[in-house]
């Protein structure tokens, strides 16, 4: 089984992604598979946890030996999952659970037969409108562009077999630890 958790930027996917992981009983079930990225951290980011930091450089080399599952261009950073990684984990036992974007989800949905797919969705525009300005340091076109994106993968996102509104995080994190705890549960029967 693998873990899709997908969402428009700013809704807040990798906050209930992590705080996911915090729950003791997923936590020894349950790892997270980090994004390779060219784009620079975040404050409080990790390398290595949060994402994989390269140069554009290196993930080109990445990509063409094959050993991205998927990868995609946004806003002129590249993001991609490595299938070493999720090989590992399933060799470890785990289930892997990615936070990506819609485009990915729908490429890991095709590759694997048991994934257990979640969209994320902001309970309004404006809502996550606020959510993206509060990151700071993003231009106001840049803005305008991924509030404009938003849409297109709110749309996507109604093709994913669960969706969760993260209105109130906490009820939005229950919401999905209950999803895969029932998958889970249900796997072992």
């Amino acid at each position: 089984m693998i873990i899709v958790l997908s969402g428009p930027s700013g809704v807040g996917k990798t906050t209930i992604g992590k705080k996911v992981l915090e729950d003791e009983e997923l936590a020894n079930v349950v790892q997270r598979v980090p994004t390779f990225t060219t784009r620079p951290p975040r404050e409080g980011e990790v390398d290595g946890e949060d994402y994989v930091f390269v140069s554009k450089t290196e993930f080109a080399i990445e990509m063409a030996a094959g050993n991205l599952l998927e990868w995609v261009e946004i806003f002129g950073n590249f993001y991609g999952t490595s299938r070493k990684v999720i090989e590992d984990i399933l060799k470890k036992g785990f289930v892997p659970m990615l936070i990506i974007d819609v485009r990915g989800g729908a490429y890991i949905k095709k590759t694997f037969d048991d994934v257990l797919d979640i969209f994320i969705m902001p309970p309004s525009e404006e809502v996550l409108r606020r959510r993206l300005q509060s990151r700071g340091k993003i231009a106001e076109e840049d803005l305008a562009l991924r509030f404009s994106i938003s849409h297109d993968e709110i749309e996507e996102g109604k093709r994913y077999s669960h969706i969760v509104v993260n209105d109130v995080l906490e009820d939005a994190v229950e919401e999905v630890k209950a999803l895969i705890k029932s998958r889970l549960k249900n796997k072992e029967v």
